[in-house]
């Protein structure tokens, strides 16, 4: 009985994957026919600032364009631990910084009906359905409006593809607007044999997130370290050194006078390490009161950007924020991963100072301290390639979603 399942369950499970392709691909087709009404209506569904910088440029470019409402919808952060969206908005950024955003928990405990709004478009933070209440998950929001995803993070090795390009999301997807060419070639050759691809749009009009960074100002004198570990040791898409250089803030601090060092982890990274195993609560706790009493700054809520601009130089993991950092042409020190980087960040790896062990990383801070930065002109080179390409991204996806509505 158990090898007639086993059988059985791999042409089942295709027929729903084609079931739901056809579904999401009627749904695609028939909310490109439909104009709710004459103001485009065009809503954000947010959750998390730590990402909002990749559409907050696309959202106050809307706001200054004639005959476009927008909406932002806030949900409650998700709760990791308990597997719950925590139903609180105590302290939430959005609803302080935006008085027009919109509660999408109401008062009476139900979920905001995005029917009633009659949107004719949203934007989506994150490619993961089960982050969000059911109602407002791409599986039903495709049913009334067209739905729209930027990227949270710069893809930038393939090891994370699988996740990029996320099939029960992005089957939901009108718009897709992509950080890169390279990306583009990603997403049809994982979708082009699929029904719905035909009526879907993937676009490559620059990256908005990154156009802040351009402009950003460097300081010849070294006084502000920034050390962003990542959030996981996973076998295939970890490349944490965290335990490996955990007491490298406080090196910094008793060698190094007068240098600021800001600790600034992945915001999953402690309650993932703990519901890895990896480390206590308490343990957690007491690096936390560490980093305090060392007067080394624990930046947990601040936009990235704002990290970004106070520092001179970067010591981080793999990360998506890598080429942020790099188009302000200040120096990064590369904690090498065991994966290897797509083409897009192999272009900028060989612009990087890449270590393998805190040895070497000390040694580069010494060397970027001392005024010595040899790969300063080669970063300078790429970046004006990168120029041309995301300047003016959020004008030109705005241009883009109101030219076919």
């Amino acid at each position: 009985m158990k090898s007639i399942k086993k059988l059985i369950k791999k042409p089942v499970r295709i027929i729903g994957e084609r079931v739901m392709d056809i579904r999401s691909a009627y749904y695609i087709k028939r909310n490109i026919r439909v104009k709710n009404t004459d103001v485009i209506r065009i809503g954000f569904i947010v959750q998390m600032a730590e990402v909002w910088d990749k559409e907050v440029r696309i959202y106050e470019e809307l706001r200054t364009r004639a005959d476009v409402e927008t909406f932002l919808i806030v949900v409650p952060p998700y709760d990791l631990k308990t597997d719950k969206n925590t139903l609180s908005y105590e302290n939430d950024p959005f609803l302080s910084i935006y008085p027009e955003a919109i509660k999408a928990l109401q008062p009476d405990g139900n979920w905001i009906d995005i029917r009633k709004s009659n949107l004719d478009y949203v934007f989506f933070q994150r490619p993961y359905d089960q982050y969000l209440p059911k109602p407002l998950r791409s599986t039903e929001l495709v049913k009334h409006t067209k739905c729209c995803y930027v990227p949270y993070g710069y893809a930038g090795s393939d090891v994370f593809n699988r996740g990029n390009t996320n099939l029960p999301f992005f089957r939901n997807m009108s718009f897709v607007f992509l950080e890169s060419e390279y990306m583009k070639g990603i997403f049809r050759r994982s979708f082009n044999n699929r029904s719905m691809f035909k009526h879907q749009k993937y676009e490559t009009l620059g990256y908005p997130d990154l156009e802040v960074y351009f402009d950003i100002p460097s300081r010849d004198e070294k006084k502000n370290i920034l050390w962003t570990p990542r959030w996981s040791y996973d076998p295939e898409m970890g490349g944490s050194h965290f335990f490996e250089y955990k007491d490298l803030p406080f090196f910094i601090k008793s060698h190094y006078s007068g240098i600021d060092v800001v600790f600034r982890p992945h915001p999953l990274m402690f309650d993932e390490f703990i519901k890895q195993g990896l480390m206590k609560q308490q343990e957690a706790d007491d690096y936390k009161r560490r980093i305090r009493e060392a007067s080394i700054a624990y930046d947990t809520g601040t936009l990235i950007s704002e990290a970004i601009s106070r520092s001179d130089l970067l010591i981080t993991d793999y990360s998506s924020i890598i080429i942020n950092y790099f188009l302000t042409g200040k120096p990064i020190i590369y904690c090498k991963a065991d994966y290897e980087l797509n083409e897009e960040y192999s272009k900028i790896e060989s612009c990087l100072y890449v270590a393998e062990d805190q040895q070497q990383i000390e040694a580069y801070i010494a060397m970027l301290l001392n005024g010595e930065d040899p790969l300063a002109e080669k970063r300078k080179a790429l970046i004006e390639k990168y120029r041309l390409q995301h300047i003016g991204a959020a004008k030109r996806i705005v241009d883009c979603l109101l030219s076919v509505s």
